[in-house]
């Protein structure tokens, strides 16, 4: 393996550009990292929730009514106004919203492997000979092609895969010593808030550099600001703030949330981290690395210490990683070839790398995968029946509102969490300690959704409360006396789906007299209820209704009563139901349960009648079904 002299890499480390190469025959070799992505993306493809959002902004800003989540409602809900904008642009060209979430993230994310090649091979080539250089440079790539994360995001019609690819244009163009870094800072700006972060690196890292302000740098900060001056008016006011409304959301400014960012770096670290040897191995390398690799590290740790701050995110398989990837990798590659000359020895540890990053984060990543695409498949469901049987303007309150808003287009949606709701994100409920939550959305407002009096109210787990906003409504006497479920069934009719309908006027006066003790044991009897433990979830159910005195609630004795039918105690069972419909006459989900277990018996036949003309009053369009299950003919 031939070195090149160490004196060739200059002063400058690729500030003119560096080496001209001559494509060479190898390079064609770049069609396997580039072909084992695609591959990838088409096994990974799904559309995630928050991707709708965009679409609902950007449709309703084509009807005519603005940027707006709700008519005449003016909250910037979004974090990506770049991505925003190109989607608008395309519909307006003809091109379909989903086609172009689809392919362009993917198009993007072949850009960032390409440029990858090229960065990686330019800054290897400064220690090993062109030809190894060349190699390296396509395992490097192909280790960023197959990390689950990166086609995790690609796919899923974020703006990730656009801001990502800005990212390492800006840190090209700054290896490159070109002015065009500033228009890549002021559309990174415009794609994330995160932008900004990018945008004032550069200056810092030349003054930690050089010790002294660095004027081009500076020059290229305000050149990249100076375009965001009307962008920056147009947000306050238009919208009143300059920070988007998430950032309110989703921040709290507490230990916990540092804590939530701790868990969510060191699970990056775990998956694709090599436990930590992504950062440790090219740090032992720092002061001896060329600017450009100095520059990908210093980032990366700041960068890091921003997500660690925010808490993370509440998506899963590290998404806000995302643009320190093809950074990281290229720094771990020059410091891998600093650290080991012989070139099976490179080759084991980058298969090492790309064996981890596909092993140890595949089952959470697929956990993660079914999750979102039962998600979409499921709200899909939800709101096409919805809108089958309830042809009237009805609103709707949700902890999930990416695809339901955007399938409501025209109605009124509630965001349970804020995203896209100032008054949620700025004016929450106090935290109820005793009520816990999985979600990392903590805010919520109970009340305000309850003054609201929405139409309808759809949990992404059904009837179980969740969220915390989804569970503060159980705190209020006027929720659990106005909202009962309705049901539908999937198109495949092995399953329903619960969707809470308001069938009583919501008072003008709420009081929020339960104890948050009831809503937990309640969603703990849910969990053991999924898990067939039903002797622990009449336990909870107990202690729910015991909490919950001297209100009551229905639906307690309906969970007690799927739960003593899971345990062969149908007498009990039904018993239990009954009690259930003692207390409220509009409780379907009993009817559902009694009607088709009666009726196939001589002596139920008459009580099951009646079931069903409840039903028929409640949800008709479950009748078909559960005729078939009951054996019912006219």
């Amino acid at each position: 393996m031939s070195m090149k002299n160490k004196n060739s890499r200059g002063s400058n480390d690729g500030a003119q550009g560096g080496k001209r190469f001559r494509f060479e025959p190898m390079t064609l070799a770049l069609v396997i990292p580039l072909s084992v992505f695609v591959y990838f993306c088409w096994d990974f493809f799904f559309l995630q929730d928050d991707a709708f959002i965009t679409l609902r902004y950007a449709e309703n800003f084509l009807s005519g009514h603005g940027l707006v989540w709700n008519y005449g409602v003016q909250v910037e809900g979004y974090t990506n106004f770049l991505w925003l904008i190109f989607l608008i642009l395309f519909k307006q060209l003809g091109v379909e919203y989903f086609f172009t979430l689809s392919f362009f993230g993917p198009l993007l994310s072949l850009g960032t492997l390409v440029l990858t090649f090229v960065l990686s091979r330019k800054i290897i080539s400064q220690e090993l000979s062109s030809r190894v250089a060349l190699i390296l440079a396509l395992v490097v790539t192909l280790t960023l092609a197959t990390n689950i994360s990166f086609v995790y995001w690609t796919v899923a019609g974020l703006e990730t895969a656009l801001f990502t690819l800005l990212t390492l244009l800006a840190f090209y163009f700054y290896y490159r010593n070109s002015w065009m870094l500033a228009p890549i800072l002021t559309l990174a700006v415009l794609t994330r808030p995160e932008g900004l972060l990018l945008t004032f690196f550069f200056p810092l890292f030349g003054l930690l550099q050089t010790k002294r302000l660095p004027k081009r740098e500076l020059a290229i900060l305000g050149m990249a600001l100076v375009p965001l001056i009307p962008f920056v008016i147009f947000k306050v006011s238009y919208f009143g703030s300059i920070a988007p409304n998430p950032f309110f959301a989703k921040t709290v400014w507490d230990w916990a949330q540092i804590v939530a960012g701790l868990e969510y770096w060191g699970e990056f670290q775990f998956h694709y981290g090599l436990f930590g040897m992504l950062l440790i191995l090219p740090g032992f390398f720092y002061r001896k690395s060329p600017k450009i690799i100095k520059a990908f590290l210093l980032y990366s740790f700041l960068y890091m210490a921003y997500i660690i701050l925010i808490g993370g995110d509440v998506l899963k398989v590290g998404r806000f990683f995302l643009p320190l990837l093809a950074p990281l990798y290229l720094a771990l590659g020059y410091a891998i070839t600093r650290a080991l000359r012989n070139r099976y020895a490179l080759a084991t540890v980058f298969a090492l790398q790309i064996a981890l990053q596909l092993f140890v984060p595949l089952r959470a990543a697929r956990v993660s995968l079914g999750f979102e695409r039962g998600l979409y498949t499921q709200t899909q469901e939800v709101i096409n029946q919805l809108r089958k049987v309830d042809r009237s303007d009805f609103s709707l309150a949700t902890s999930t509102i990416g695809l339901t808003g955007f399938l409501l287009m025209g109605h009124d949606v509630y965001d349970m969490v804020g995203l896209t709701d100032s008054t949620i994100a700025r004016h929450p409920q106090a935290v109820i300690e005793d009520m816990k939550t999985t979600w990392r959305e903590r805010k919520y407002n109970a009340e305000y959704i309850l003054h609201q009096a929405p139409d309808y109210i759809a949990f992404s787990t059904g009837l179980k409360p969740s969220s915390p906003g989804e569970k503060a409504l159980f705190l209020y006497p006027a929720f659990l006396n106005s909202y009962r479920a309705i049901s539908f069934y999937s198109p495949s009719g092995n399953r329903m789906i619960d969707v809470y309908k308001r069938m009583k006027q919501v008072p003008d006066t709420l009081g929020r007299r339960v104890d948050a003790k009831f809503v937990q044991a309640y969603a703990e009897a849910f969990n053991h209820l999924a898990n067939e433990k039903y002797l622990v979830a009449l336990k909870y159910l107990d202690t729910a209704r015991k909490v919950l005195a001297p209100l009551e609630y229905p639906y307690i004795y309906y969970v007690a009563g799927r739960c003593l039918s899971g345990l062969g105690q149908q007498d009990r069972s039904q018993e239990a139901l009954m009690t259930a419909l003692q207390l409220d006459q509009d409780v379907f989900s009993v009817y559902a349960a009694l009607y088709p277990s009666l009726y196939p018996y001589p002596d139920g036949r008459e009580r099951a009648l009646i079931f069903r003309d409840q039903i028929q009053r409640l949800a008709p369009w479950t009748l078909p079904q559960l005729d078939k299950v009951a054996g019912y003919e006219k």
